[in-house]
């Protein structure tokens, strides 16, 4: 298994941010995945009378844990690396991959102190500038929870990988943490977003896969639900 600092993609800077955040405060998250139902859990945070303020600024609406729904075409297995989970992130693959293999992941991360969605942001597309070409757009998400940024990342080839990303991105802030959750899919490398450098039939075979996985990933980010302490997911 490889290090935090090894992973590949656009999660590299949200664990950094992490280990950053452990400095500064702590982080942490987990996860399990049932059949139908993802449930990353996230340890208590400290308590404290400024982190209530800091909750009763946001409407009282503190996130226990968010819940996302896999795509049953898939089977999925949790990534069981102990450093992963110490650097507080949940990572789920397709099975029978490893992290390095998988052609399509689905990660969570809980981020401590509380930033800016907007700022948060813009440091996860940091890696986008290694890319020869690129796209961001905004992604409408299905949950009503008031504080939450959604968009998609697309990446024709990330640095010297042989593959581009596509990657999903939901961000729910309650005042005391950011809470990430990342679908990500590989796809074939090229110059261009969305114009292929071959018309093989294996970078054809490729580039379906990847729509496929696009196409049920794009719905995973939009299945998730924020939780409060009582339970209750919008």
């Amino acid at each position: 298994m490889q290090s935090p600092k090894k992973k590949k993609g656009f999660l590299k800077i949200i664990l950094l941010l992490c280990i950053l955040a452990l400095v500064l405060a702590g982080c942490a998250g987990g996860g399990r995945m049932g059949r139908k139902k993802g449930k990353p859990e996230v340890s208590p945070a400290n308590a404290g009378q400024a982190q209530s303020a800091e909750v009763e600024k946001n409407g009282g609406k503190k996130i226990a844990y968010l819940t996302f729904s896999p795509p049953e075409q898939v089977r999925w297995v949790e990534n069981d690396d102990p450093a992963l989970r110490n650097s507080g992130v949940a990572e789920w693959m397709v099975e029978g991959s490893s992290a390095e293999s998988t052609p399509a992941r689905v990660m969570y991360q809980k981020l401590m102190p509380v930033q800016d969605a907007s700022t948060l942001k813009a440091q996860i597309l940091k890696p986008l500038a290694g890319c020869p070409d690129s796209k961001v757009q905004d992604l409408q998400l299905g949950s009503k929870y008031r504080d939450q940024l959604g968009f998609q990342a697309t990446c024709s080839k990330l640095g010297t990988q042989d593959y581009g990303l596509i990657d999903y991105v939901a961000i729910f802030s309650d005042g005391v943490a950011n809470h990430v959750m990342l679908a990500e899919v590989k796809t074939p490398p090229s110059n261009k977003v969305g114009v292929l450098d071959s018309k093989s039939a294996e970078v054809q075979k490729q580039a379906q896969t990847s729509k496929n996985f696009a196409d049920m990933l794009s719905k995973v980010i939009r299945s998730v639900r924020v939780c409060n302490e009582q339970e209750l997911c919008i």
